[in-house]
């Protein structure tokens, strides 16, 4: 129907831009359709998981739930863009989600939601407080990070995009999807080791779009919120 070629254009615009971006911002000294067959492995990643949950989502609810915004437009490319980065490059350019906190930071402005910006930053300043105990208490007993500076940037966006417990819920579910992804690779594919990196943006993002589903939000929200 109409619902569906809208939104099928509106995510191909996102696809197309989130690529070339992913292109010019990884400096790779090839052309942009060369970069797409060296990058194809990390091509195929980012899409499965940037996919996978409106997929399901269109399956389940259909497409006429889903709201197209300008908002909307300016996440999912900035997070498309970073979940490409994150897989071919394991780099989050730090531009990236301070324009995300920037543009929805004037959005509050425009409407008048300033009790919005100060709980939002509150809530980030709290998430850097962990990030440097817990970063701490690796170094003292692992001699490694928690979790990278470019994932906590991620972290502050969601900040702004949902309340406390939306963001304990989206880190819970985005650590249980890369342990998992983890103990798949080392047991059943006996590919890397439990130990080595992985990337972090495209856990932290199906763990978000998880947490705005309507079971997941119903259920385990309320077990975070008790």
């Amino acid at each position: 129907g109409k619902n569906s070629m809208i939104l099928f254009l509106f995510y191909a615009i996102i696809t197309l831009a989130s690529l070339y971006i992913s292109y010019y911002m990884l400096e790779v000294d090839e052309t942009f359709f060369r970069f797409l067959l060296i990058a194809k492995k990390a091509l195929i990643k980012s899409i499965f998981v940037f996919f996978l949950p409106k997929f399901i989502h269109y399956l389940i609810i259909g497409p006429t739930s889903l709201i197209i915004s300008f908002d909307l437009f300016i996440f999912e490319i900035c997070f498309f863009t970073m979940i490409i980065t994150d897989f071919f490059d394991k780099s989050i350019f730090t531009i990236i989600p301070f324009i995300l906190i920037g543009w929805k930071s004037l959005f509050f402005i425009l409407i008048g939601a300033y009790d919005s910006i100060f709980w939002s930053c509150i809530l980030a300043f709290f998430i850097f407080v962990i990030y440097r105990t817990l970063n701490d208490i690796f170094f003292f007993f692992l001699n490694k990070e928690s979790i990278g500076f470019g994932d906590i940037l991620c972290l502050w966006v969601f900040s702004f995009y949902t309340d406390s417990i939306g963001l304990i819920v989206t880190f819970w579910l985005a650590s249980l999807l890369g342990l998992l992804k983890t103990l798949v690779s080392k047991l059943i594919w006996l590919r890397s080791p439990i130990n080595s990196e992985i990337p972090f943006v495209p856990y932290l993002y199906l763990g978000y779009q998880t947490m705005l589903s309507l079971m997941t939000f119903k259920y385990v929200y309320n077990f975070f919120s008790m």
